[in-house]
C-alpha cells in the first residue's frame, strides 16, 4: 500500500516538472517594430542585434520582416542591450534590458532617423542616370544617347548593352529574336523592325529592358520584352520639337541610275490644360543607299560544270513616314481614360539591274557547251504598313490598388511584289524570261486586358486576351 502511494507522488512530480522544463527550453522573448521617421513605414530588413551588457558579445540577431516586426527567442535570464541598424539611417541603441526568465519584453515602436551630415554649404549638379536597375527590368533613358538622336528607335537600341542589331538593322535580345516589343505597355503583333524603323528617336523617353519577365506579361516573348515609352507633357501648357535632318551626296555613286537621297524630320506638339492632356506628331524620312554587285556563282550538275559571274548596280530606295496622337482625360482623381492611335507606312525598293555571262563547260575534255549573256532586271519592293488604336481606362481603389482595362486594335500589312526580267543585253525589248511574284503577310487583330491590383504589397492579375489574326503569304509567278 505504501509502494503504491510512494509511486503516485513520483508521478505527480513528473507531470509537474514537464511543462517546467518545456518553459525553461522556450527561454525569453524580445520583440517589436522598426519604423522610418517621416512617413512612418515600416522598414523591412533592418538588422537587429541583442548583445550582453557584461562583456558586449554578440548573443544573437535577427531580420524585420515586410511590416518592420521583430521577434527574437529562446534567450536566457541577464541584462543585455540591442542594436538596431538599416543602410541609410542612424543606428538605434537601445539599453537596459532585463530578463527575467521565460520573460516577454516589447521594444514597442523603433523610431530610425536618415543619416545627417552638418555642412555650411553644399551645391548639387546633376543629370538623369543614363541607366538604372530595377528587379525586373533595366531602364535606360533615351535622352543620354546624343548620337543617336535625329534617327529612329533602332539606332537606340545599338547603344543598349543586351541588345545587338546587325548591319541588316536585325534585332537580337541576349543573342535570340523571340522577344516582344511594347509601347507604351502595350504588346505589339507586327513584326518588330516595322515599329522601330518608324519610330522617330526624339520621341522616345526610356526604354525598358526585361529578360526574364514576370507572369504579369504574355509568355509570347521567351528571351524577353522591350517596352519603349515615349514623351509626354507633364505640367500645364504648350511644348512643341521639331527635328530636321539631311544627308550629304554620296562619295561614291557606283553608276547608279538614280542618285541616292537621304533627309527626314519630325515634329512633336503637347497640349496639357487641367484634366486633359493632347499630344500629336509626326514623321517623313527618306533613306537611300547606293551599290554595286561583282559576284560570280559556280554550280556543277554531273558533269556540267556552269560559272555565272555577274556586275551591276545593287541599290536601295527606301522611305517611312508616320502620325501618332494620344488623348489623356482624367475625369476626376479616381479615373483616368486614355485615347490613342499610330499609324506608319515604309517602303523599300531594292534595285538589282545585273549583268551576267553564263558559260557551261564539259568536265570531261573542258570543252565549251554553250554561253549565253543577259542582262537581269530585278526590283523587290518591302512594305510595311500598319495601324494601331488603343483605348486604356484606369479606376484607382480607397485602398491604393487599382482596375485597369485595355482594348487594342492592330493591322499590318507586310510583303510586297517582286519582279524578275532577263532581256538582251543589246536589246531589252527582247524578253528571255519574265517572272512577278507577289508576297503578302497581313495581320488584324484585337487584343483585350484586364488588371486588378490589390494594395501595395499583394497583387491578383486577371488578364482575358482575345487574338483575332490572319497571317498568309501567297506567291504567284
Amino acid at each position: 500500500m505504501k509502494k503504491n502511494y510512494l509511486l503516485k507522488i513520483i508521478f505527480l512530480i513528473l507531470l509537474t516538472d514537464v511543462p517546467f522544463q518545456m518553459a525553461l527550453a522556450q527561454g525569453s522573448i524580445v520583440e517589436g517594430t522598426v519604423v522610418e521617421q517621416q512617413e512612418q513605414q515600416p522598414i523591412e530588413f533592418s538588422t537587429v542585434s541583442i548583445f550582453s551588457a557584461n562583456d558586449s558579445a554578440l548573443v544573437t540577431g535577427v531580420l524585420s520582416d515586410l511590416h518592420g516586426q521583430f521577434r527574437l527567442t529562446q534567450l536566457q535570464k541577464g541584462k543585455y542591450y540591442a542594436v538596431v541598424q538599416f543602410l541609410g539611417y542612424e543606428t538605434k541603441k537601445i539599453s537596459d534590458i532585463n530578463l527575467a526568465p521565460n520573460q516577454k519584453i516589447s521594444l514597442g515602436t523603433i523610431v530610425l532617423t536618415p543619416h545627417q551630415e552638418l555642412l555650411d554649404e553644399i551645391t548639387v549638379t546633376g543629370e538623369k542616370a543614363s541607366a538604372y536597375h530595377q528587379i525586373d527590368k533595366q531602364v535606360y533613358n533615351a535622352s543620354q544617347f546624343q548620337t543617336s538622336q535625329g534617327g529612329n528607335a533602332i539606332e537606340v537600341l545599338r547603344n543598349l548593352p543586351s541588345l545587338s542589331v546587325n548591319s541588316e538593322g536585325e534585332i537580337t535580345l541576349r543573342g535570340s529574336t523571340g522577344f516582344i516589343v511594347m509601347l507604351d505597355g502595350k504588346a505589339m503583333q507586327a513584326d518588330p523592325l516595322v515599329i522601330l524603323n518608324q519610330l522617330p528617336a526624339n520621341t522616345i523617353d526610356n526604354i525598358e529592358v526585361m529578360t526574364t519577365p514576370s507572369s504579369k506579361f504574355d509568355p509570347d516573348g521567351k528571351a524577353g520584352i522591350i517596352n519603349i515609352t515615349t514623351k509626354k507633357g507633364a505640367t500645364d501648357g504648350y511644348y512643341l520639337l521639331a527635328n530636321v535632318q539631311g544627308g550629304l551626296p554620296s562619295i561614291e555613286d557606283y553608276g547608279n541610275e538614280n542618285a541616292p537621297v537621304r533627309f527626314g524630320g519630325d515634329i512633336t506638339a503637347n497640349i496639357k490644360q487641367g484634366k486633359v492632356n493632347y499630344s500629336l506628331s509626326a514623321n517623313y524620312k527618306r533613306d537611300d543607299i547606293a551599290g554595286v554587285r561583282d559576284g560570280e556563282a559556280e554550280t556543277t550538275i554531273g558533269n556540267t560544270f556552269t560559272t555565272s559571274p555577274s556586275k551591276g548596280e545593287r541599290s536601295y530606295r527606301s522611305y517611312s513616314y508616320g502620325v501618332r496622337g494620344v488623348i489623356n482625360y482624367e475625369v476626376n482623381k479616381a479615373n483616368i481614360l486614355a485615347v490613342g492611335f499610330y499609324a506608319g507606312k515604309k517602303s523599300q525598293f531594292r534595285k538589282a539591274d545585273l549583268l551576267y555571262n553564263q558559260q557551261r563547260f564539259n568536265l570531261s575534255n573542258s570543252e565549251e557547251i554553250n554561253s549565253l549573256d543577259y542582262f537581269n532586271k530585278n526590283l523587290r519592293e518591302r512594305k510595311g504598313d500598319f495601324v494601331v488604336a488603343n483605348v486604356d481606362y484606369t479606376h484607382l481603389l480607397a485602398n491604393k490598388g487599382s482596375i485597369s482595362f485595355s482594348a487594342l486594335y492592330e493591322k499590318t500589312i507586310l510583303g510586297g511584289p517582286t519582279s524578275n526580267t532577263d532581256v538582251n543585253p543589246e536589246n531589252h525589248a527582247e524578253v528571255y524570261n519574265d517572272a512577278d511574284m507577289q508576297e503578302s503577310n497581313p495581320l488584324d487583330g484585337v487584343r483585350v486586358k484586364t488588371d486588378y491590383t490589390f494594395g501595395q504589397e499583394r497583387q491578383i492579375r486577371g488578364r482575358l486576351s482575345i487574338p483575332l489574326s490572319v497571317a498568309r503569304r501567297r506567291f504567284c509567278l
